[in-house]
């Protein structure tokens, strides 16, 4: 999935000049390894559209439709914001999962440093009701996790 921000800061420029923006890039494998167990793997990847110049900033190795194939940086040098991590989900009852999820962001000192969580489980049709869907999750980011040093990647 291709997706494209645009930030409403104008970082000291006139509004003349239009607003700043970035794009991402978000890869999802999943694996049903049993009827009832599912394993995916996923990365977003967010870079500059332009530096601060507002000259175009992209490369082509950011256009790879193959999960953790691109470039790290940008042609200008900006490092890309890249977060990967996993999803886990399993099938209780019909309409029931547990699942979990881990990201890592690989912005700042590394994977170690910076990192969310997530614990649920999801039911639909709650107590025979069409369309009544429950969701209770318990969720858990590290400061910054998904926060760059630049507006450009942010």
């Amino acid at each position: 999935m291709w997706s494209q921000y645009i930030t409403d800061r104008t970082i000291g420029l006139s509004n003349k000049q239009g607003y700043f923006r970035k794009w991402g890039q978000t890869f999802l494998v999943d694996y049903q390894a049993t009827k009832r167990f599912s394993v995916s793997v996923f990365e977003t990847v967010m870079w500059p559209d332009q530096d601060s110049m507002r000259n175009k900033d992209v490369s082509p190795w950011l256009l790879s439709p193959v999960i953790f194939l691109h470039g790290s940086k940008s042609p200008s040098g900006v490092h890309n914001n890249v977060i990967a991590g996993t999803i886990l989900k399993y099938r209780i009852f019909h309409q029931t999962h547990l699942y979990g999820q881990l990201a890592l962001d690989n912005t700042g000192n590394g994977w170690e440093s910076r990192y969310a969580a997530q614990l649920g489980i999801r039911s639909g049709s709650v107590f025979g009701v069409k369309n009544l869907n429950a969701i209770l999750a318990a969720n858990f980011a590290r400061h910054y996790t998904y926060a760059t040093n630049t507006l450009f990647t942010n």
